[in-house]
């Protein structure tokens, strides 16, 4: 299926993550960054795999940053989505 690039959709998330922080303050040893860097061009929210891989292998397993995004919880995603929706077009 040929698939036509378009631009991103800004909602807002980038600000939501850069306010909400839940997973850089939950990670056990420190490896999620506060703010989007520059990775190979690309302006990214970073996971340093340093840092994660480590503590990963000796708790035997981890998943503690996805376990507590709002963004990953079905029962709160919509309405995060409508919040952020009314507040880029009001």
């Amino acid at each position: 299926m040929p698939l036509v690039p378009t631009a991103p959709d800004h909602f807002g998330a980038d600000e939501f993550c850069a306010s909400c922080q839940i997973c850089t303050r939950s990670c056990p040893p420190g490896a999620i960054t506060e703010s989007k860097q520059l990775i190979r061009g690309v302006e990214r929210w970073y996971v340093n795999f340093d840092k994660c891989i480590p503590f990963f292998a000796e708790a035997a397993s981890c998943g503690i940053c996805i376990a507590e995004c709002p963004w990953t919880r079905p029962d709160v995603r919509p309405k995060l989505l409508s919040t952020m929706a009314k507040r880029i077009r009001p």
